[in-house]
């Protein structure tokens, strides 16, 4: 049984190589109504990554030991490497990619 698929991308290569064209589409189409910013300090944002998990936390009725704390975010956020991004419309955060960067490698 497979959890999940990873992938592992060649960034020296075309996108069109291994992005397929509608997702490329609705990147594009998405761009125009929003922006994407790297946080230059993740903690910053602390409080918005929070706020979006308690939506998929009551959305998707998640309990247990998936329902992360506010402090198991913050102990995420202080770990070195991590790196965010945070997409935004009309100054709000409305949704945001959390990686950890090691050498020349980036883990989402």
């Amino acid at each position: 049984m497979i959890f999940k698929e990873h992938f592992v991308t060649d960034l020296s290569r075309q996108q069109e190589s291994f992005v397929n064209s509608h997702h490329r589409r609705n990147a594009r189409r998405a761009l125009k109504d929003m922006s994407v910013e790297k946080c230059a300090n993740p903690a910053d944002f602390l409080s918005d990554w929070i706020a979006l998990y308690s939506t998929l936390i009551t959305r998707h009725d998640i309990k247990g030991m998936l329902a992360f704390s506010p402090e198991s975010f913050a102990r995420q956020f202080r770990v070195p490497g991590m790196v965010a991004f945070r997409a935004v419309k009309d100054s709000q955060t409305i949704g945001m990619l959390l990686w950890y960067q090691q050498d020349d490698r980036a883990y989402y």
